[in-house]
């Protein structure tokens, strides 16, 4: 398959920015890099990709796939190359799910049942753009223990 970012060889870590795309909306680039993360049973670093998610219709518990990044192999502390892209509408709370999974079956790295979900950050688009800092920290919380498993920068 093939994914739904080019990945680009002059990539250069940016802040959530809007760009112009019209009145009332604008085009929001977001980059992704974690720290932190967990080692993993006998092997000591982990192959490492971030998905994001936006709610069905408005649903924040019904979620669809926007995009994906680069698998990053053999890391704790993975910079992603390839940046989400998502239009911010102005006056509109818009939550964002980003998931962080060790792809443990690079055969089927296109699958996110055969891979290993390290952990999960909730936030809304508002909080990144809104932000004073020139990244976002959160804890990326494990599902399976509710705890932190690293922090992701945005």
């Amino acid at each position: 398959g093939t994914s739904q970012q080019d990945v680009s060889s002059t990539h250069r870590p940016v802040s959530p920015r809007p760009t112009g795309i019209g009145a009332r909306s604008s085009r929001v680039e977001i980059s992704v890099s974690c720290r932190g993360l967990p080692r993993s049973g006998t092997l000591t670093k982990r192959n490492v990709m971030a998905v994001l998610f936006v709610p069905v219709g408005g649903h924040s518990h019904q979620y669809v796939e926007l995009g994906r990044s680069e698998i990053v192999k053999n890391t704790l502390a993975p910079s992603f190359l390839e940046e989400f892209f998502v239009n911010y509408y102005f006056g509109e709370v818009q939550p964002l799910k980003i998931s962080i999974y060790d792809v443990v079956n690079l055969e089927h790295h296109m699958s996110l049942d055969a891979q290993t979900l390290l952990g999960e950050v909730h936030l809304t688009l508002g909080e990144l753009l809104s932000s004073r800092q020139p990244q976002v920290a959160k804890d990326i919380i494990s599902i399976a223990s509710s705890g932190p498993v690293g922090t992701i920068f945005l």
